[in-house]
């Protein structure tokens, strides 16, 4: 995940529906550079995908 094109972590994201979806964010991340009403671009990973 990015904030103002930085790269502060990463996450994982466990349920996606029609208007949102639920994440966990990794050990490591850079909780610091979240805050409320933050902008947070989630870059697109070629991992596992899910099959839902």
């Amino acid at each position: 995940m990015r904030v103002n094109e930085k790269d502060v972590g990463k996450i994982s994201i466990s349920l996606v529906d029609n208007s949102f979806c639920i994440a966990q964010i990794q050990p490591g991340s850079d909780l610091d550079a979240l805050g409320r009403g933050q902008v947070v671009t989630l870059v697109p990973f070629t991992g596992k995908i899910s099959a839902r």
